[in-house]
């Protein structure tokens, strides 16, 4: 008899007990991470409906596996019309884990092609604290600046967030992000905005990197509108030539 008034017998139980315990849950995870690595298979297969059949499966076994509701979201964004749900799985995914940086960025991608800059922009934020070192920052700057240009195309276009993350991804790792491709969009964003002087500025010094640089996913009127300010811009750069200023 053990001085707690248990027998060695009822200990081995206990740590028999605990064991299995640990077992089962070891077992679980290596039988999630399977699922989750199968999930992937079929949605890299673009195989989106049997994914997302597999993993609601999986799911009824493990209810709290967040990235089993991230894939899944994952899944349903590859089906056109599935946003929704795709969204209702990527809030699932951070509500169990909080810090689930590929979650905020899908809801992210996912809101902007709604076009709808405001809650994108908050999920850029969530996907911002937490992801670390400023080289990925930059990146995901710069990828948010893009999708914003590319999915404002034909509307109302967020000009003022498209510049703040594309100054954010230079500013950031200029090495990298700078160059005159950006300091064009930014160009354009301001005259965009009826900001000529702005423009002006951006545009010099997209002009200093590449005298011929273009404008790339845009519409046939704003790269004649862009030409045509560029042709006036380059007229007079010999003789006017303002500080380059990051203003927003």
């Amino acid at each position: 008899m053990l001085h707690s008034g248990l027998t060695k017998g009822d200990v081995m139980k206990k740590l028999l007990s605990c064991f299995l315990l640990i077992f089962v849950f070891a077992c679980q995870s290596d039988k999630d991470a399977k699922a989750i690595k199968e999930a992937q298979r079929l949605i890299d297969s673009e195989k989106y409906t049997e994914a997302i059949g597999y993993l609601t499966r999986a799911i009824e076994e493990s209810p709290k596996n967040a990235d089993l509701y991230y894939e899944r979201g994952r899944a349903h964004d590859g089906i056109e019309g599935n946003d929704s749900r795709a969204i209702d799985d990527f809030m699932t995914c951070i509500k169990i884990n909080d810090k689930h940086r590929e979650a905020y960025r899908m809801l992210h991608v996912t809101y902007s092609f709604r076009k709808e800059f405001d809650l994108a922009d908050k999920y850029l934020k969530k996907t911002i604290e937490n992801t670390k070192g400023e080289k990925e920052k930059a990146m995901t700057f710069s990828n948010a600046g893009h999708s914003f240009l590319l999915f404002g195309l034909g509307g109302q276009r967020p000009n003022k967030k498209i510049i703040e993350y594309l100054i954010q991804a230079m500013t950031l790792d200029a090495k990298e992000y700078e160059s005159a491709s950006k300091y064009a969009i930014i160009a354009d964003c301001y005259l965009d905005m009826g900001e000529r002087e702005k423009a002006k500025l951006f545009l010099q010094k997209a002009l200093e990197i590449d005298d011929d640089v273009q404008l790339g996913i845009f519409s046939d009127a704003s790269r004649f509108r862009f030409y045509k300010f560029k042709t006036e811009v380059l007229e007079g750069i010999e003789t006017d030539k303002p500080k380059l200023i990051y203003a927003m």
